[in-house]
């Protein structure tokens, strides 16, 4: 059974973009095309009994509705730039999280523990809901206020009466707190192991250091067969390419650890909503080695001179086989590791060139287990 879930994943991963694209359902659709389509659609709902009004409301949820951003904090003045440079730009709903929910709903565990950390504002949180799990959601920004309201929204919505809203919103908790502090306490009980875990678009805010400490608790914590579903952006800008090539090639294990500084120009014909002036990006300056402390995804520098502004950012890239080698020292088997381009065309891990990454962006995803 297990084999055959893995070749499934497996032809899903190179099919899923064209298989679960994006977009509202058209009014004119009739309701026995559209029932037919939600129905082989979300097959891995089938178990869960979710009618085809519920399923509608789940298709609106995962497909159509808008990504929703992380506010950036403009805490070094009113230049429109925030401290937090990168980290919001994935698909919210990918072949990787169909992924996760698909082996959710098939798990021979009932209401397996499935944790969402960095879970921003829970959308694969809810889907894991959906699919039967018993959720914690851990967030430290403020972010988790809204993901609140929006999650027990999102399955008010999908209930069909008070009872099933309570037994929804009964296997999920969300808190926030810091969630590399894995240790036996409420967020981490010792006596809960982990069936899922999804960390998507988390791994690259952290530092080397935070990895290699995180990692192997994780694993620790992770259930027999405990499979860990992750995201993460990959260098595409020719400068930070090759400074990460660069450091490969002389072993670094995280070469897209680093500092890079980015100039711009004020656009006086544009405004941000907040009336800040519009910044037009000039070039990238040399990618720099990050210095002992610097937390990826923060502004360490600004420099103001006139119209014009240097800005000096961490931040930490990676590419299939750093990923790879980090869970595998951690202890993890890893079981797929896949790099899609932006048209969500499987690439192979050998063809990962220089060429290929600065030619356009592209999308990192990992699933390992214990």
């Amino acid at each position: 059974m297990k084999e055959t879930i893995y070749i499934f994943l497996a032809i899903f991963s190179v099919f899923s973009t064209k298989a679960f694209p994006s977009g509202s359902y058209e009014k004119e659709r009739d309701n026995s095309q559209m029932e037919s389509e939600l129905t082989q659609k979300y097959q891995f709902f089938s178990e869960q009994n979710y009618t085809l009004e519920q399923l509608k409301v789940i298709d609106e949820l995962m497909s159509s509705r808008k990504t929703r951003e992380i506010p950036i904090q403009k805490s070094l003045g009113d230049n429109g730039v925030g401290d937090v440079d990168f980290g919001y730009t994935f698909p919210h709903i990918s072949g990787l999280d169909i992924m996760c929910l698909l082996l959710i709903n098939t798990s021979p565990i009932k209401s397996p523990i499935c944790y969402d950390l960095g879970a921003g504002f829970g959308e694969q949180s809810c889907n894991m809901v959906l699919a039967g799990g018993d959720v914690t959601s851990i967030e430290h920004y403020d972010v988790i206020n809204t993901a609140y309201k929006e999650v027990y929204n999102d399955l008010k919505t999908v209930s069909l009466n008070n009872t099933q809203k309570k037994e929804l919103w009964g296997r999920l908790r969300m808190i926030k707190a810091n969630f590399l502090n894995i240790k036996n306490t409420k967020i981490y009980p010792e006596n809960v192991q982990i069936n899922f875990c999804n960390l998507s678009n988390v791994i690259h805010f952290l530092t080397p250091k935070q990895i290699d400490k995180f990692l192997p608790a994780l694993f620790e914590k992770m259930a027999p067969e405990g499979h860990v579903f992750v995201s993460v952006h990959v260098p595409s800008a020719p400068k930070i390419v090759d400074y990460f090539l660069e450091q490969k090639e002389k072993g670094n294990p995280y070469p897209g650890y680093c500092r890079y500084t980015r100039h711009y120009k004020k656009d006086k014909t544009k405004k941000y909503q907040d009336g800040t002036p519009f910044l037009l990006l000039k070039n990238l300056s040399d990618a720099k080695e990050a210095i002992k402390g610097d937390q990826p995804g923060k502004m360490i520098s600004r420099n103001v001179q006139g119209e014009k502004m240097a800005v000096t950012t961490v931040i930490h890239l990676f590419d299939p086989s750093v990923i790879r080698r980090a869970f595998k020292r951690a202890g993890f088997t890893i079981l797929q590791v896949s790099l899609t381009n932006s048209k969500g065309v499987l690439l192979k891990e050998q063809e990962v060139t220089r060429d290929l990454l600065i030619s356009e962006y592209h999308h990192l995803n990992l699933i390992a287990y214990k």
